[in-house]
């Protein structure tokens, strides 16, 4: 669904102050006035009193709710995170097709949505659900998207993925999108190898960054053990949030076990070009039951992180 059509071409030339934390991020001051953490959604070059840093904005938020939440109040959270964080990229999960349609026309004129014409459900009769990919249309351009299908049922879909390429810097780069909520971790490794087998015929996944974003619900040992050996995970980088608890989701099992089931990871390319900047679980006046995660990353310069030579 294309929503950049109204928005002004100018802007592409107009300053770019780059990113920043968000309204949600519990560790800043107070003393940081609102309007310097909002209205990124609408105005792509507001200036910031502050400046900003970074090449990308990674958002990952899902949308599961408890079965007492209002979630006529989603698509407003969504994009309250979306404008705060001058989301680059925004995966979601747990969405419904009338909350991307809603938030499509809050982003009009800035965003575009993908992989929104194919959901599928986690448990029978359960409203269908689908896994879009958010960009903003004046930093990437969209190369390539598509789904992950579970080989045995064609119809339940638990990756959507896209490739896009850095309008500035040109470089490439692919997104995955996750949500492997069984609570196996023995299906979760099959979902994870499933992901890697159909990446891996991409010649641009090999050979560029890979953010694997999303909700993986059980982590085997196994799959722990590729995520720390293949994969960084920016909240370990992060030296504000390295020490920091790391739990995704607001019930008491999971604060006190500490567990992280929500993530932004980053797949680097041999010539490590990724930087990581900042990283922060957005747990600040959401009443969601997942917390989003925010990443911001930088590309490192030099003639061999470019363009691949082959789509």
């Amino acid at each position: 669904m294309l929503l950049s059509l109204i928005f002004p071409l100018v802007v592409l030339g107009e300053k770019f102050d780059g990113y920043g934390p968000t309204a949600f991020d519990i560790s800043l001051s107070p003393e940081i006035p609102l309007e310097e953490l909002t209205g990124y959604g609408t105005k792509h070059a507001k200036e910031r009193k502050n400046k900003g840093f970074g090449d990308l904005s990674l958002v990952d938020f899902n949308m599961e709710t408890e079965d007492s939440f209002d979630r006529n109040k989603l698509v407003e959270i969504a994009w309250n995170v979306l404008d705060s964080s001058h989301g680059t990229i925004m995966t979601m999960q747990s969405i419904r097709k009338g909350e991307i349609d809603a938030l499509s026309i809050r982003a009009l004129g800035h965003y575009e949505v993908l992989n929104s014409s194919e959901g599928s459900y986690n448990v029978q009769e359960a409203p269908i659900t689908y896994l879009p990919i958010v960009f903003d249309t004046l930093v990437l351009d969209h190369k390539k998207s598509g789904y992950v299908r579970n080989p045995e049922n064609n119809k339940i879909i638990y990756a959507s993925w896209a490739i896009f390429e850095h309008k500035r810097t040109k470089r490439w780069f692919t997104v995955v999108n996750v949500d492997m909520y069984s609570a196996y971790s023995e299906k979760t490794d099959v979902q994870m190898a499933n992901i890697l087998e159909d990446m891996n015929r991409e010649h641009t996944v090999d050979s560029n960054p890979v953010f694997f974003m999303g909700h993986i619900n059980a982590i085997s040992d196994r799959l722990q053990k590729v995520i720390e050996d293949k994969y960084i995970n920016p909240l370990d980088v992060d030296r504000n949030a390295k020490e920091g608890p790391k739990f995704t989701m607001k019930n008491l099992p999971d604060i006190l076990g500490n567990f992280q089931r929500d993530f932004v990871l980053v797949r680097d390319a041999s010539s490590k070009v990724v930087r990581v900047n900042y990283a922060r679980i957005l747990r600040k006046g959401l009443p969601t039951l997942h917390y989003p995660i925010h990443a911001i990353v930088s590309f490192e310069a030099g003639d061999q992180h470019r363009t691949p030579s082959a789509a």
